[in-house]
């Protein structure tokens, strides 16, 4: 009996055990079908790899500059500004003298141009090279000073005045009539007056500045350099030519006051843009373009002064020699 009973319970062990087995062999199929996701790719994995057709909008793309291709277009637009700015960083006096002086002889030679256009001669017919050339002496003087009036300006000493000036004239403002439950306030409105207004003080300041001080001496300083150089640089140079006091005198209120009037128009803007913009070592070529036309301004007013008083003296040496002939007979 034992002998025949231990094959029935193994063969009936084996019996209940080969469905479990075989219900779990599938569950096992099922999660190593799904632990590869890649080996049978999904619907979206489909759409994602398929490429648009060609006939797509998509494809059709409107060509445009590539980004290296436009920084290299503004770097070569650029470089010359750049060079001028590091050879301005340099030496400034030097650079700043340069450019008067070239910024100078263009504009005579520009003045010398438009009144030539008013006569029947030709410009090289009428062009006068020692004209530009007292031009270009006049700007190489004038270079160093227009220069450090403007870095004077620019200078953190007088950035610290306008400051201070402001502060004081705030903290007078804001101590006069104000009781000690709205100090708090009227001080923190102070602070934001003074936050939004410096920047607006400090350039109208060195705006006014530069047209009631520079301005009229610059202008005085031009036209009188003019009347002393005319019979020293020409082509028959006579020092015994030169102007008397009353003479230059009488070109300076004709030449100074229209001059000073016109400035007016043109230099406030370009000055506020010039101080509140434009870095120190740019500013010369920023004033550059538009001093050409100043220049040209200024050489046309000294031409038309000079030829009324040449025109006067010839009258009164007329009317002198008819005196004496009137006298003698």
């Amino acid at each position: 009996m034992i002998i025949t009973t231990v094959p029935v319970r193994v063969s009936l062990r084996r019996s209940f055990q080969r469905p479990s087995l075989y219900f779990h062999s599938k569950p096992r199929r099922l999660q190593s079908s799904n632990s590869h996701p890649t080996s049978s790719p999904t619907p979206k994995d489909s759409i994602r790899n398929d490429s648009p057709p060609a006939d797509s909008p998509s494809s059709t793309t409107t060509p445009s500059l590539s980004p290296p291709l436009q920084s290299r277009i503004l770097t070569t637009i650029l470089s010359p500004f750049h060079a001028y700015g590091r050879t301005h960083k340099r030496s400034p006096y030097r650079t700043q003298f340069i450019s008067l002086v070239t910024i100078y002889a263009i504009g005579d030679i520009s003045a010398q141009n438009i009144n030539a256009r008013g006569t029947s001669q030709p410009f090289s017919s009428t062009y006068d090279p020692f004209k530009t050339l007292r031009a270009m002496i006049i700007g190489a003087i004038a270079s160093a000073p227009a220069y450090s009036w403007f870095v004077y300006l620019s200078s953190s000493r007088f950035n610290l005045m306008l400051s201070t000036s402001l502060l004081h004239f705030l903290s007078r403002w804001t101590s006069k009539g104000v009781s000690t439950a709205a100090a708090g306030s009227t001080s923190q409105s102070a602070q934001r007056i003074y936050n939004t207004t410096n920047l607006l003080l400090s350039t109208s300041t060195r705006v006014l500045l530069t047209q009631l001080i520079f301005t009229p001496v610059f202008l005085t300083f031009f036209f009188t350099s003019q009347s002393l150089l005319t019979p020293l640089v020409s082509s028959s140079p006579n020092p015994a030519n030169l102007p008397s006091p009353p003479q230059v005198l009488d070109k300076l209120k004709e030449t100074v006051p229209p001059a000073f009037i016109n400035s007016w128009k043109l230099w406030p803007a370009v000055s506020a843009i010039n101080f509140a913009y434009i870095p120190l070592q740019y500013r010369a070529i920023f004033t550059g373009f538009v001093m050409v036309g100043w220049q040209t301004y200024l050489s046309i007013l000294n031409l038309r002064a000079g030829r009324r008083l040449q025109e006067e003296s010839r009258e009164t040496e007329a009317e002198g020699r008819e005196g004496k002939v009137g006298f003698a007979a």
